[in-house]
């Protein structure tokens, strides 16, 4: 048997799920050697939550970058034999406009951000999804780039972290369980291990689930919470019988019952000979800290999956057999259905990127399977240059500034979250209702007598207009543009644009508590490791007659060499305008 190495140039905790085995492909394939993958279970996971995944992929999305990533994982999972391009569909019922609008929504975006996606009648929906129930549903969504990642995004795992060990690149370490970080000067230099200690500089967590726990042992925390997912299964269900196939029919979304579904192909299959129902729980998420979940061994079920009641389906299920009948047609297999644990974040993005306390700490967390290829290929991107080919700026973990790190912020906020994972049609100014008032300006009870709309940004209570300014409507109302679609107005208020108006032609104060002000000093190196300095910015001031401005006085020599000693330091300063 191999002997334990004892350092390392990248240390990846969480190999086993897909993540982990993403980020190790894609560090071999830009050129890194000498990295060692540890997961605290098997390799693939038999605990964590690409263990049970329903490994779908749907190419459409609001945000560009996901479509970007998602687009990338598809083609990758393409190019190794691992996908089945059948297409998905979403539904919007008979009565549900919003829905149908939102459908139309996504459309426009899917088509902006280079996705082939469009809108079918409900025949077609019924000619491509033969269990629907066509008089139920007003139209859908079709994407012929949704699919499944077959057989299993499990076996993918597998497949990786062969092809990355065999390159003699990597190595894999299963029932190794990372117990600590050692970091020295704000840097990690190491991982203790339940077989023991690795030296190394850089370490990418890929834990999921368990994300939060690692984050702890660098002394800072993930807002990230673990949440319950309904996933049921119908059997006998034999259409595909003697196919082969891993799944016969597309994809099927209904989002406005919080709900999918899916065939699971040839009973001879992984899962065959089945009907795959999921669920989002939309009132009273089940939220769970890391901390609490069971060791393996400990239940009947992995730490990842819990018990599922069929009372707490009930309701949503009777809908979907309204949708699709066969679900009340054919027995509920309650053995091999359950809670599947995944991950849900304060604002709906995943954590990725370099800890804003720990140099050389890197995470991976809270990542769908559509996605986790992509992913892994911005991350390793941005590892080893710097850059990456989208901006990641929605998905850097360092967005969070300290006060959106408190337990309760992370729990009150992914408690939101959680219920707008799948049905509400959730506005791109949609405000949160928890997590507020947690940071008010000075004059925050002057502008509360204005009647203040208040919007929250990063903590901060923003006012976007003032009731008492209504009266302005009168006098700019003509040159401020109507929004008549309901989508457009919700959210904006047009006295803002009035204000605006009204101050370019005289005078108003603006409150620029939540601006954040950097200071940036020091030299920076360019990719050629060469040092440059920061330009220091113009300052135009009145000036003294001795040539200075009134509240400065001339920098002494020592002062100036402090100024420009090495180093790159960022100050923050709220309420400062």
């Amino acid at each position: 048997m191999a002997q334990f190495p004892d350092k390392a140039n990248v240390v990846i905790v969480g190999l086993g799920g897909i993540v982990g085995a993403s980020v190790m492909h894609h560090l071999v394939e830009r050129g890194w050697d000498d990295i060692v993958g540890i997961d605290m279970t098997s390799v693939p996971t038999d605990c964590g939550s690409t263990s049970h995944a329903s490994d779908f992929c749907y190419a459409t999305d609001h945000s560009k970058f996901t479509c970007y990533t998602t687009h990338y994982s598809i083609e990758f999972y393409d190019r190794i034999g691992h996908y089945e391009r059948c297409g998905g569909l979403e539904v919007a019922r008979v009565g549900d406009d919003d829905r149908m609008m939102e459908l139309k929504r996504k459309v426009a975006s899917g088509k902006a951000f280079g996705t082939n996606v469009r809108m079918i009648s409900a025949a077609e929906a019924k000619e491509k999804f033969p269990l629907l129930e066509e008089d139920m549903i007003q139209g859908a969504m079709w994407d012929p780039d949704a699919g499944l990642v077959k057989p299993r995004s499990q076996t993918v795992v597998g497949v990786l972290v062969d092809e990355a060990v065999k390159t003699g690149k990597a190595q894999s370490w299963a029932n190794t369980t990372a117990t600590g970080l050692d970091i020295q000067d704000g840097r990690i230099v190491g991982v203790e291990t339940s077989r023991g200690y690795i030296a190394a500089e850089r370490v990418i967590v890929c834990t999921g689930l368990w994300g939060r726990s690692i984050a702890e042992m660098a002394g800072e925390d993930l807002p990230v919470m673990p949440v319950d997912h309904p996933l049921s299964f119908f059997a006998p269900y034999d259409e595909f019988a003697g196919t082969g196939k891993d799944i016969g029919y597309p994809l099927l979304r209904d989002q406005g019952n919080s709900a999918y579904m899916r065939d699971t192909g040839d009973p001879t299959t992984p899962e065959g000979g089945q009907i795959e129902w999921g669920y989002y729980e939309e009132k009273e998420p089940r939220l769970v800290h890391p901390r609490d979940l069971p060791a393996k061994g400990e239940t009947h079920w992995s730490p990842s999956q819990r018990d599922l009641e069929l009372e707490q389906i009930m309701e949503p299920l009777e809908r979907a057999m309204e949708l699709t009948p066969i679900l009340g047609e054919i027995g509920y297999n309650e053995k091999h259905s359950f809670n599947g644990l995944l991950q849900v974040t304060t604002d709906g993005g995943p954590s990725i990127g370099e800890s804003s306390k720990t140099r050389g700490l890197w995470y991976a967390v809270a990542v769908w399977v559509k996605d986790a290829p992509g992913i892994a290929k911005v991350l390793v991107d941005w590892m080893t240059d710097g850059v990456a080919e989208m901006d990641f700026f929605g998905i850097d973990t360092a967005r969070h500034y300290p006060i959106q790190k408190t337990p309760s912020y992370i729990y009150d906020r992914c408690y939101e979250s959680a219920f707008k994972i799948y049905n509400p049609a959730v506005h791109n100014r949609e405000p949160y209702t928890k997590g507020r008032n947690l940071r008010r300006s000075p004059f925050w009870a002057r502008e509360q007598e204005l009647g203040g709309y208040f919007m929250e940004l990063a903590g901060w209570e923003r006012a976007h207009g003032y009731a008492s300014n209504e009266h302005l409507l009168e006098k700019y109302g003509d040159q401020v543009p109507v929004r008549e679609h309901e989508w457009d107005n919700r959210h904006f208020w047009r006295v803002s644009n009035a204000e605006q108006l009204a101050m370019s032609e005289n005078v108003g104060m603006i409150n620029l508590s939540h601006f954040a002000v950097y200071d940036i000093l020091g030299p920076y190196p360019d990719r050629q490791g060469r040092l440059h300095a920061f330009p220091r910015p113009a300052r135009r001031r009145a000036r003294r007659p001795d040539g200075h401005s009134p509240c400065q006085r001339p920098l002494s020599r020592h002062r100036r060499r402090r100024r420009r000693a090495p180093g790159l330091h960022l100050a923050e300063a709220h309420g400062r305008g």
